[in-house]
């Protein structure tokens, strides 16, 4: 409903005109809303914020590439790299680990998503 009919259809008394029109301006113009989240919250989405590159590498979890040397070798990147990345998000808790032997004989960590992709 635009401004005008608004005003036609309210008391005409001119401080309840005035607290309408700057209301009905307000909401017009579109609200930014700072008040509704806090610093505390906006630094907790912002943490957990995913790069394109965490994404390829959720993806790379999720079609069964779930140790550092698997993606690492998918990628083309060194597996430190790759195994602080998976670390970061396991740290976000997009992902979760378990500790195995690798096929060389020594330890390696199987990464499985928390969440479906």
């Amino acid at each position: 409903m635009s401004l005008n009919l608004w005003k036609a259809a309210l008391p005409q008394s001119r401080i309840f005109s005035l607290i309408i029109n700057k209301t009905l301006r307000l909401f017009y113009q579109g609200l930014d809303y700072p008040q509704l989240i806090n610093g505390e919250s906006r630094e907790r989405i912002k943490s957990l914020m995913l790069s394109n590159g965490d994404l390829e590498i959720l993806r790379h979890v999720a079609c069964g590439l779930n140790r550092t040397s698997m993606i690492a070798r998918h990628e083309g990147k060194s597996s430190s790299n790759i195994r602080s990345r998976l670390k970061r998000l396991r740290d976000k808790v997009y992902l979760a680990r378990s500790f195995v032997l690798s096929e060389t004989g020594g330890d390696e960590y199987v990464y499985r998503c928390i969440y479906k992709l």
